[in-house]
């Protein structure tokens, strides 16, 4: 169940790809940015208010497919609010000005992270201990639902400044052109298909192992939050730097050369928890600071995949890049969490360390994919310049 919670956002974000037939019936960029996200927050806002009510459900499992129901429809109206989003930033900004933009962006939404999950993680914490001390669980569920709630309506305030930004009236979505047409269109721009399969094959890589990591610190190498949180403001640090010089590459159209070498980077992360163990936990250390060039890549393959994309008509085509990539991500999600119980049920306590490690080798694997597929569009990129 943990591993389908995580792949939900994932899986329902493709419907970001009807981004497109709402603005070719007169929907404007900002505003069904800006509706799809008030609505994907409303539904988010649900989740802590049913985690509060779920005593008075008359069955326990009606809450958590309530929180699951919210969620698929938070994360719709999301992909639906990030492809029309794309489109309209892209045309708001000069495309020189493309991997400045993504790179300030990126550097934003990092900086929040340096701080506000020690703090959460601390509250957390507390709330556990008093947990323990009490045995009751009243005021933890309060405190998630607290933070949650915090977390949306800070996303919400996040908004108004947007607010200050035009429509572009003038860029109207091509009604005559299918959504299919569009797509081949994109496909026959040298590199778009390289790339296409670099972040689904990333995606799924990735995926794999999205909910096995946090199994993995928490019940083999027993870990606490705080400590974990050190790591991720360690991985955020080094991102801050790496976004910059996505950004720097990605204007001079270097975004190939990035996603090679990005990609093969974060690729080497999955041995410092193959080799890790309880008695050497801090060598996970490594995998983080090796996830600090996804600063890197997560703006390199959005330029790179805006640059390929239609003029004027960027929804659907960033939408099969990214959120493509986040649906390939979820499923395989799902089938790691139920390749490593298939591993653990099969292995004794002793050995079940070595069920990680499978999953370890395989993500390993399909990172290392990635990296070669990413080097595609480096070729395309030279042989379209030579």
């Amino acid at each position: 169940m943990l591993g389908l919670l995580l792949a939900l956002p994932d899986l329902c974000g493709l419907a970001g790809l009807y981004a497109r037939p709402l603005l070719q019936s007169g929907w404007g960029r900002r505003h069904l940015w800006w509706f799809s996200t008030v609505v994907s927050r409303l539904f988010f806002v649900c989740i802590p208010g049913i985690a509060l009510l779920h005593h008075d459900f008359p069955d326990p499992q009606t809450a958590l497919w309530l929180i699951i129901l919210a969620i698929s429809l938070a994360s719709i109206f999301q992909g639906i609010a990030f492809a029309a989003w794309s489109d309209w930033i892209s045309l708001l900004a000069a495309p020189p000005l493309w991997g400045r933009t993504l790179a300030i962006r990126s550097m934003a939404m990092i900086a929040t992270q340096l701080l506000l999950p020690f703090i959460a993680a601390a509250i957390r914490d507390f709330a556990q201990s008093q947990a323990r001390m009490t045995g009751s669980n009243q005021l933890l569920i309060m405190v998630y639902a607290g933070i949650f709630l915090t977390g949306v309506l800070l996303q919400l305030a996040s908004l108004l400044p947007m607010l200050a930004l035009p429509e572009v009236s003038l860029a109207q979505v091509r009604r005559s052109t299918g959504l299919w047409a569009t797509l081949r269109e994109s496909f026959q721009q040298p590199g778009y298909g390289w790339l296409i399969a670099h972040a689904w094959c990333l995606g799924a890589a990735n995926g794999l192992t999205q909910a096995v990591l946090a199994q993995y610190q928490y019940q083999i190498l027993k870990m606490s939050i705080l400590p974990m949180q050190a790591m991720f403001s360690l991985m955020y640090l080094i991102q801050l730097p790496a976004s910059w010089q996505g950004g720097q590459f990605s204007s001079r159209q270097r975004e190939g050369f990035v996603l090679t070498f990005g990609t093969a980077i974060t690729a080497s992360s999955m041995l410092f928890f193959y080799f890790s163990s309880p008695q050497f936990w801090w060598m996970i250390g490594g995998a983080y600071v090796a996830w600090g060039a996804f600063g890197a890549v997560n703006v390199a393959g959005p330029h790179m995949a805006l640059r390929l994309s239609p003029e004027g008509d960027r929804s659907a085509s960033f939408a099969v890049f990214r959120l493509g990539a986040g649906m390939a991500a979820g499923l395989s999600g799902i089938a790691g969490a139920w390749w490593l119980s298939w591993l653990l049920e099969a292995s004794t306590p002793e050995n079940a360390m070595a069920a990680y490690q499978t999953l370890f080798l395989a993500s390993l694997a399909g990172r290392c994919l990635a990296s070669l597929l990413a080097c595609g569009t480096w070729c395309s990129q030279k042989h379209r310049e030579g």
